[in-house]
């Protein structure tokens, strides 16, 4: 994951100083993004729902998994109703994203 995040970072640096216009570039940018999130998934992704359910007393366990993904899905949301906003700013005529 470290590996797909450095070359994103690179080609990120490539495509935005020297070569805007590369849709190779673009394109490996995606497909390393793809494999971080891929490898994600298959590693650390799913933590979040196991280790709560798992430290929590069996007395407590069915709240603290109630709890547990309600606050999931509530940050999750928040996350995708504020992120495009945050990251979008105003730019200049012919500037993208």
């Amino acid at each position: 994951m470290l590996i797909t995040q450095v070359i994103v970072g690179g080609l990120i640096k490539y495509t935005t100083y020297t070569a805007p216009d590369n849709t190779q570039a673009s394109a490996a940018t995606l497909a390393m993004i793809c494999i971080y999130v891929a490898g994600f998934a298959w590693s650390w992704g799913p933590l979040g729902w196991l280790v709560p359910s798992e430290i929590q007393p069996m007395e407590t366990r069915t709240s603290g998994t109630a709890v547990n993904t309600a606050t999931n899905f509530v940050v999750s949301l928040d996350k995708q109703q504020c992120g495009p906003g945050v990251s979008h700013q105003d730019r200049g005529a012919g500037d993208s994203l």
